[in-house]
């Protein structure tokens, strides 16, 4: 009889790794991977001892001996290197304040990631389980370091704007407390950082119970996928922005030392054979797709309280859309953001911000991001979803009624993404986007392309209009624009939006086709180039003229 699973509490269980008395279970329920039984407190604490950075027999092979690193010391350079690049990853994502942000590592280690994330500007603190790392830490660095478990602890409500755990939470007692703690400690619009091996990835599951790291009984107790870890993060009031695998920097020798755990003759030999070529410390990013990192981004909380006003069919239609979207397609929407925030002034403006599935990935790359929506209902979901982060507000703005107000917040970039084609008199939007923003202000559109492509689901998402490239050129000019870019966007999804909405007159786009073409996009970006043949969508980025006596001509057709 299996325990019941430590997260949704279903008894309905079965073992997918068989290591004799330690088994790893997979919840049939809720699809956690966990380990069972679960060690002896005490055995549990003796393995974080003084031997756990340097494990003298951790390629000795057993079960048993697996557990720390074989020389966590000699592999510094390496990590650190990879450490500094996510420390400036992590403060890209924090909203820009004057204040260094406040960061906080679970599981600290020897100190290496805060050593670089203090070089970055963080105000860094670390807790950490291992008394003799402590000790070490308290000699060397002036950093706050709080000795203890996470579980044990207690954290101030926000008062941190990032928390990262880099290979930690598959050892926590009790994980899902410690993200409620956490949570709790992220200040609104903070990141919650976590690197974890992935335990359903095409590689884990084909190498199986010879992975290492299922092989770690002694201090691995927990074992995630992605859908799985972005589940219970989204549980926990953090939504999972980006998931994607890492891989890290190692010497050819160690690496293939490191391989002797999964076949001992071949890669000894290998390894044997380095050396005597004098190429063993040769370096090499290795990225075997078995260990991922999640950025996640705490939730807000109701800001504002009271009925909310009815919403139309058509509104409930595509907030369900894209709520959709927001789950199945993180990173085409961070690639979206990371084209389009090359062009953003100071302060953005964001009209049509919907569920906010691009605007996540906006907050921290302006000094000022402005949200808006049409109906207060649909402002209130975006309240609750970010809450009062700094730098970020929110405007109720209907581009149906004129004038606009901001509410005395000014404005140099806005940013209309698939809002244009909703509304019946669009040349007039530009025009009052043109009186609303300064000499040299910008506008960015993203519109679909292609009138020919106009089926099913454009009706069903409420478009009026598909556009052409010279189309959306002379209306942005007719509106007293100059456009610095016009380009093409997206020709790898021609096929599939051609196939759904004209041929079989679909009505609703499948969430695996959308997660398929999102676990392309790194592929996809880099034969961005292609899109000069044709694309999905089109971007604009135009700027107001000086000269606002633009030429008023007669609309072209599309």
């Amino acid at each position: 009889m299996h325990a019941p699973c430590p997260h949704c509490k279903t008894h309905e269980a079965r073992v997918r790794y068989d290591f004799g008395r330690d088994k790893i279970i997979r919840c049939t329920g809720c699809d956690l991977l966990f380990l069972h039984p679960r060690p002896d407190p005490v055995d549990f604490a003796a393995v974080y001892g003084a031997d756990y950075f340097q494990n003298a027999e951790f390629m000795q092979g057993p079960n048993a001996t697996l557990y720390g690193y074989a020389d966590y010391i000699a592999e510094r350079a390496n990590k650190q290197r990879q450490y500094a690049r996510l420390a400036r990853e992590i403060l890209a994502w924090l909203p820009r304040t004057r204040h260094s942000p406040r960061l906080l590592e679970v599981g600290c280690g020897l100190g290496y990631f805060l050593d670089e994330a203090f070089e970055e500007g963080f105000q860094v603190t670390g807790i950490e389980f291992n008394g003799y790392a402590v000790e070490r830490l308290r000699r060397k660095y002036a950093f706050p370091i709080e000795h203890g478990a996470l579980e044990d602890l207690d954290l101030a409500p926000e008062s941190f704007d990032a928390v990262v755990m880099f290979d930690v939470i598959e050892h926590l007692r009790d994980p899902f407390a410690c993200l409620e703690k956490l949570h709790r400690a992220l200040a609104p619009g903070g990141i919650l950082v976590t690197s974890t091996p992935d335990a359903e990835s095409f590689t884990s599951r084909l190498l199986g119970a010879r992975l290492e790291d299922f092989r770690r009984t002694r201090e691995h107790l927990y074992f995630f996928g992605r859908r799985t870890l972005s589940a219970i993060l989204d549980e926990h009031g953090l939504d999972s922005t980006e998931i994607r695998s890492i891989g890290h920097t190692f010497e050819l020798a160690f690496l293939l030392e490191r391989l002797m755990l999964y076949n001992r003759p071949v890669f000894g030999s290998l390894r044997r054979a380095a050396q005597a070529l004098g190429v063993g410390g040769v370096q090499l990013q290795i990225n075997p797709r078995t260990k991922m990192i999640s950025f996640a981004r705490r939730r807000g909380v109701l800001i504002q309280s009271g009925p909310e006003e009815e919403l139309s069919e058509l509104d409930q239609r595509l907030m369900a859309e894209l709520q959709l979207l927001d789950r199945a397609m993180p990173r085409h929407y961070r690639w979206v953001a990371d084209l389009i925030s090359a062009h953003f002034g100071r302060s953005v403006l964001e009209v049509g911000s919907g569920f906010g599935v691009v605007s996540q990935h906006l907050i921290g790359r302006c000094d000022r991001l402005v949200l808006s929506e049409y109906k207060p209902a649909l402002l209130e979901r975006l309240r609750r979803r970010f809450g009062e982060i700094p730098n970020v507000h929110y405007r109720l703005l209907d581009l149906e009624q004129r004038p606009y107000s901001l509410e005395g917040v000014e404005v140099d970039t806005i940013l209309c993404l698939n809002v244009l084609e909703h509304l019946e008199r669009d040349d007039e939007i530009l025009r009052a986007f043109h009186e609303l923003l300064p000499p040299g202000g910008r506008v960015i559109l993203q519109v679909p392309n292609h009138p020919r492509l106009y089926g099913s689901l454009d009706r069903r998402y409420g478009h009026l209009r598909r556009y052409t490239r010279a189309g959306l050129r002379e209306s942005l000019e007719r509106a007293g624009f100059r456009v610095r870019l016009l380009r093409r966007f997206n020709p790898f999804s021609i096929p599939g939006w051609w196939f759904s909405g004209k041929l079989q007159k679909r009505e609703s786009l499948s969430p695996r086709a959308l997660a398929l073409y999102d676990s392309l996009v790194p592929v996809v970006r880099r034969l961005d180039g292609l899109s000069r043949l044709g694309g999905l969508s089109l971007i604009a980025c135009a700027e107001r003229s000086e000269d606002a006596a633009a030429a008023r001509r007669p609309p072209a057709s599309r």
